[in-house]
């Protein structure tokens, strides 16, 4: 397959040497087990969200291979939005308890074909969750005066997990999945260096992402941490070309 003339042949290589090591991290990750039921639910999600930015990534190169710059931004996206909800569980485990323990059975309940049966037996879990972890339900959170998890948006998660600089980007990208008229000067005007720099903030997330992995193990295995600090040096020394390029991980 060739490579479009648009891609830095370096950026490449090293973008699949990120997804490389997250892989790696992953292992170690899914092989771990959380002291509480709180960080067992942050390792769920890692683990999930590891695997949706692999697919995000190993869909960029494919995309990239075809100079198709709107849909390479559109990843982008999602690399932000997974590098940026994974941060934000990190910092709020409680969240995470919920989403695991609660929300996951609710979203079962209201988008899968089930038997009265099986959906009977879900609220009943679902009511014996809210029973273990009253601290996180809806009615716990508005009594403490905070905003229930429900009510929490993909953008807040982003804002809390990785600061405005980064919300901003994701609406960036946003204006680009919705066709907004915006996204005909993100692609049109400078294409390749907007190409190369998607997929660099693409890599500075999963190394990123590598550290709250390595960051959530009780000791990280030995070699791997510092294989994803070099990765990070690599990342920013690329970066240095591409004047647009900013990265979701504050390298």
């Amino acid at each position: 397959m060739p490579v479009s003339r648009n891609v830095d042949v370096g950026v490449m290589r090293h973008i699949k040497g990120c997804n490389d090591l997250m892989a790696e991290s992953a292992r170690w990750l899914r092989n771990a087990r959380g002291d509480d039921a709180a960080g067992e639910a942050q390792r769920a999600l890692l683990l999930n969200l590891t695997t949706c930015l692999s697919e995000a990534v190993f869909g960029m190169l494919v995309l990239l291979n075809h100079d198709a710059a709107a849909a390479v931004l559109i990843l982008e996206r999602a690399t932000i939005e997974y590098y940026g909800r994974a941060s934000y569980y990190m910092k709020e485990p409680d969240h995470a308890l919920w989403a695991v323990e609660i929300d996951r059975l609710q979203v079962l309940i209201d988008n899968e074909m089930t038997t009265e049966q099986r959906r009977t037996a879900l609220i009943r879990a679902i009511t014996q969750a809210r029973r273990r972890h009253a601290h996180v339900t809806p009615e716990a959170r508005l009594a403490a005066g905070q905003v229930p998890f429900h009510k929490v948006r993909i953008l807040d998660m982003i804002r809390i997990g990785l600061g405005d600089e980064a919300a901003r980007r994701y609406g960036s990208a946003s204006l680009v999945l919705h066709g907004d008229l915006y996204s005909s000067r993100i692609v049109g005007s400078r294409r390749a260096e907007a190409m190369n720099a998607a997929v660099l903030e693409a890599a500075s997330g999963i190394v990123a992402f590598c550290n709250l992995m390595l960051s959530w193990l009780p000791r990280p295995p030995k070699g791997l941490l510092e294989r994803v600090l070099a990765a990070e040096d690599e990342t920013a020394r690329l970066a240095k070309r591409y004047g647009r390029a900013y990265l979701i991980a504050g390298i």
